[in-house]
């Protein structure tokens, strides 16, 4: 299989009637085989449109006759990180903190034969109050106790928008540097907004989510009857904050 990757500026705007996918068709395509990754949150029909978008930059490549298919970004990783080389019996795990939920799972590589392997799903949890969303919008309420203005701005949807976007920015900055600035103009009754977010602030008030991690971490290593899983894997945007990690 190629790996294709579909990107689009929104994707409930893509799932609405009419909506356009943007995909990356800037090198020529050779393969007549397509799995396609997704998160696992996303709905049948949101799949549906990812799929027929690629399908539809395929046939107009190669032709009729294109296979395409839609699995999960966590399984993928599984499956990667399962066929390095040495392909020999392993225990991992793989940690996917995406932008809805938080899951855990527990693999074992089998050797079956010679060249001959299979993937087992040893045990398998999934958190959805701990997520990349929810971290953002724990921020979003601590900016909302610091501003310096009345008006609030989590009932005010351009100043959400421009809250969660300076927010992203803040986190991102915050996996390299010890403090990040967060600024917003006119965000709300011509109110600007600048805030200074430190690494320790940030990790104090997402600590019980973090916590969280571990938790059901330590709940899987016991589900899976393995005292000893030497590798994990980190899926989702959210692992690269340090505290996640």
């Amino acid at each position: 299989f190629a790996v294709v990757e579909v990107i689009c500026t929104s994707l409930l705007d893509a799932a609405k009637p009419g909506g356009v996918l943007q995909v990356d068709e800037s090198e020529a395509v050779e393969w007549g085989a397509f799995a396609v990754t997704v998160p696992e949150c996303l709905t049948e029909k949101q799949r549906q449109i990812i799929v027929s978008a690629v399908q539809g930059v395929a046939q107009r490549r190669l032709g009729g006759g294109v296979v395409v298919h839609a699995l999960n970004e966590t399984l993928c990783v599984a499956l990667q990180f399962a066929m390095l080389p040495p392909m020999q019996p392993k225990v991992f795990m793989s940690v996917d903190l995406g932008a809805s939920k938080l899951s855990v799972s527990a693999y074992e590589l089998l050797q079956r034969e010679v060249g001959v392997f299979r993937l087992v799903e040893l045990a398998s949890r999934t958190d959805v109050f701990c997520s990349g969303s929810a971290i953002e919008y724990r921020m979003m309420q601590w900016c909302e106790k610091r501003r310096p203005f009345q008006n609030s701005m989590l009932t005010s949807k351009p100043a959400l928008f421009k809250l969660r976007k300076e927010i992203r920015q803040a986190l991102k900055t915050l996996t390299v540097a010890e403090e990040a600035t967060i600024e917003a103009d006119n965000v709300v009754g011509g109110h600007d907004l600048q805030l200074v977010l430190t690494l320790e602030d940030f990790e104090h008030e997402c600590a019980d989510i973090f916590d969280s991690i571990a938790s059901l971490v330590s709940s899987v290593l016991a589900l899976s009857c393995r005292k000893c899983v030497p590798d994990c894997v980190l899926v989702g945007g959210a692992m690269r904050i340090p505290r996640a990690q």
